[in-house]
């Protein structure tokens, strides 16, 4: 496989290989849904004494970790949202 651009961090993108064999927690369902369309929404966990957790929108297949991350489109292409309004 071609590598690609990954969010391995907050502003931190790296280039990977798509193989499940090379990936630590390859999250099928994450690469299944990832078009040039695609908006993941980030959730990192918030600091000691922060209100609430700071979210980070990216193009890029997100792989941080420990993290909550939430497709923008159920299905690649753009045509069914996964967020509500």
């Amino acid at each position: 496989p071609e590598p690609v651009r990954v969010l391995a961090a907050p502003f931190d993108e790296r280039w990977l290989i798509p193989d499940h064999r090379l990936i630590d927690a390859a999250r099928p369902e994450l690469w299944r849904v990832a078009d040039a369309r695609q908006v993941f929404v980030v959730e990192t966990p918030a600091a000691p004494g922060a209100g609430q957790p700071p979210l980070l929108a990216t193009s890029l297949v997100p792989l941080v970790r420990p993290a909550r991350i939430r497709p923008l489109y159920r299905r690649p292409g753009g045509r069914e949202p996964n967020l509500a309004p």
